[in-house]
């Protein structure tokens, strides 16, 4: 059975490269009913050559507007990916979606590039890193934990819904109840 419209939202689940989002969603995705929540990565439809603001926008633009379709019958909807405060409210589907709510995720710089290093260890996954970011891992590496402080300091700023959470040493299951918690699930 479906929520009801009217309690139906969309969360994000956001921070820098490495943070976590996208291990966490996808663990949400096996343990949540479907019909409550719909879990998405702004990815999911795959990555173009070189990842810009444009293309950062139309995804948010189609995300929002299935956020919109699955709150008719109730259902919430979370998406995981880099994303700004700004950029859903500058779409302009945003105002017939339901409630933004995000949570940043953040984590120390060890464990950030311990992370981004095992990610990108092979050679074929840093060549998909120069395809998708324009970067050597390494610079990846670099820009990550400069703007991580950077991009919870946009969050500050705004006035939107969020929380921060702290993926740094925490095992993935006490993650995955803060974030349930959170989302009221």
């Amino acid at each position: 059975m479906a929520g009801k419209p009217d309690n139906a939202k969309m969360y994000i689940l956001t921070g820098v490269c490495g943070s976590g989002k996208t291990t966490v969603q996808r663990r949400l995705a096996e343990l949540l009913d479907p019909k409550l929540c719909q879990c998405h990565d702004l990815d999911d439809i795959g990555l173009p050559d070189k990842v810009d603001d444009q293309w950062i926008s139309g995804q948010t633009e189609a995300w929002l507007q299935v956020a919109s379709r699955n709150a008719t019958s109730g259902c919430s909807t979370l998406l995981s990916g880099v994303l700004c405060p700004g950029i859903a409210e500058s779409c302009r589907s945003f105002s017939a979606a339901p409630p933004l709510r995000y949570c940043v995720f953040t984590t120390e710089d060890a464990a950030l590039t311990r992370r981004l290093n095992q990610r990108y260890a092979s050679q074929e996954q840093r060549d998909e890193c120069r395809r998708v970011t324009s970067m050597s891992p390494d610079v990846l590496v670099r820009t990550m934990l400069a703007r991580q402080s950077e991009f919870l300091g946009w969050f500050r700023e705004s006035n939107c819904d969020w929380v921060e959470c702290d993926t740094s040493s925490a095992p993935l299951s006490d993650t995955v109840q803060f974030v349930r918690h959170w989302m009221g699930i």
